[in-house]
């Protein structure tokens, strides 16, 4: 028995007992554990990067598609077409409640309200100068 992953080496002739130091037997199940890992390692990188964005993120709180909380794929390739601006006025449209902000990227905000930026930006307590 191989303890990286708990692979078991199942002896199907009883009258033949299996080598522990069989290289070809160990080579494969090596070479199955890497190709394993290959795969399952990425996805599940990509669950709890989706998990985490969606649900635990400090920004989770704002609405907006669930497709642009995850990744900035969607808003960057919207950009590359030039329909940027259309497809960020439908959005506003969409998810816009009492003007509060809409999350239209994991990690950025839009304001529909242009005067929000007086708030952000001019508010005494957001310029402070050490």
């Amino acid at each position: 028995m191989l303890s990286f992953l708990h692979f078991t080496i199942i002896n199907l002739n009883p009258k033949q007992t299996p080598n522990p130091t069989d290289k070809t037997t160990m080579a494969l199940i090596t070479l199955t554990t890497l190709t394993t890992l290959a795969i399952l390692l990425p996805l599940t990188l990509l669950a709890h990067r989706i998990l985490y964005n969606l649900h635990f993120h400090p920004l989770s709180k704002f609405p907006g598609p669930w497709y642009l909380s995850v990744s900035s794929l969607p808003l960057a390739i919207t950009s590359l077409l030039k329909i940027e601006p259309y497809y960020l006025l439908r959005i506003t449209r969409k998810y816009s409640v009492l003007d509060h902000p809409i999350r239209i990227a994991p990690t950025v905000l839009l304001f529909p309200k242009p005067s929000t930026l007086g708030d952000i930006y001019w508010a005494a307590g957001n310029n402070t100068r050490g």
